[in-house]
């Protein structure tokens, strides 16, 4: 039988505002947690948007805009998933089209929205209920919600789950004009079963930004879990500050030449090209740990050769299958970029893949 377990941050505030940890206690003496339960509830308010309609977040994140430097830690294991939106957005659009975006329970708990103006309806909302603001609940697309079975709290010990909240100019965007935004009422919810036995997988996720300063360039990253899938997305610097840009638009970036480098499991070193922008987006996309995923390969190669990669910028990435874990915590594994003449200063983020096996 199941329970269902409800805290309250480990420091209780009236409201949470931007730069602000909020850290949460998991634990439950002899019992187990039930992967796939772990949600987090409240309220959220936005003020000061523009009455013009031109304020918005990005619809594929939903609420997860407004969360950042995701991280768990136990007894067993670390994941730390930095640009944790981003992740949310990319991961959702691979697994829903527009029409299934917004279909749902899932979809208004989550905020989600495939269409700018649509999110502008969630803020109006919001704003409307004055210090009331939306209610949300979002289950947390990490290690938590993505085990092979329960985890024992015998063997993770307490889990701690934190979070912050990411400035301003990277939850919303549109016309700048002193937006601002606070959570209220956080609960974080989770189920538990008696004392698990047996081995448990959990899939790990962990990330880095690099910054591409040449056009020119090499960008390497190291990873404190072993990973077997690795996927490298893109953006301009400027998205990242400037409010009036979507700070979590994947963008497919100026390259001419992208080639992989890395040191086997003999530690003799491997590196190989990508050899057409199809190549890239196509390795990325393949190894996005999306379930129930309906990408069809060919209909995305038609439509790139049809309508250019511009058209599906959201879901450019570019991707590496390892076959078997690896260890990346000393030798690190990275990309030979040339981008073309004038295009610098862009963003590369490492997901790397990983499984973590608790006996």
């Amino acid at each position: 039988m199941s329970n269902i377990k409800s805290v309250s941050p480990r420091t209780q505030l009236p409201e949470y505002s931007p730069g602000q940890e909020v850290n949460f206690d998991i634990y439950s003496e002899n019992e187990a947690l039930v992967p796939g339960t772990v949600f987090l509830t409240g309220r959220l308010l936005v003020d000061n948007i523009e009455a013009d309609g031109s304020n918005f977040y990005d619809g594929y994140a939903g609420f997860a805009s407004f969360l950042e430097n995701v991280i768990v830690r136990c007894d067993a294991y670390q994941e730390i998933i930095t640009n944790y939106a981003r992740y949310v957005k990319m991961t959702n659009a691979l697994q829903y089209s527009p029409d299934s975006l917004c279909v749902g329970l899932k979809a208004s708990c989550e905020l989600l929205a495939p269409h700018q103006l649509m999110t502008r309806a969630v803020l109006d909302d919001s704003e409307a209920n004055g210090d009331d603001g939306f209610s949300f609940a979002h289950k947390f697309m990490n290690s938590l919600n993505n085990m092979t079975g329960n985890l024992s709290f015998a063997k993770s010990g307490r889990i701690q789950l934190s979070f912050k909240l990411p400035p301003t100019s990277k939850a919303l965007f549109g016309t700048a004009g002193g937006m601002s935004y606070t959570l209220s009422d956080l609960e974080l919810h989770y189920k538990t079963s008696p004392q698990a036995a047996g081995s448990v997988t959990i899939n790990v996720v962990e990330d880095t930004q690099k910054l591409i300063q040449t056009t020119d360039t090499t960008i390497q990253n190291t990873f404190i879990q072993p990973i077997n899938k690795l996927v490298v997305s893109f953006m301009n610097t400027t998205g990242e500050t400037d409010e009036t840009q979507n700070a979590l638009q994947c963008q497919h970036p100026p390259i001419e030449r992208l080639s992989w480098f890395y040191n086997d499991m003999s530690n003799q070193l491997l590196a190989f090209d990508l050899e057409s922008v199809e190549e890239m987006v196509l390795s990325g996309i393949t190894l996005m740990p999306v379930e129930g995923c309906g990408i069809d390969i060919r209909e995305f190669q038609s439509a790139l050769v049809q309508n250019g990669v511009s058209s599906f910028q959201d879901k450019f990435m570019v991707g590496l299958r390892l076959g078997s874990l690896m260890n990346f915590t000393r030798s690190p594994v990275g990309l030979n970029v040339r981008l073309s003449p004038g295009n610098t200063n862009i963003y590369a983020y490492f997901y790397g893949f990983g499984q973590q096996v608790i006996v």
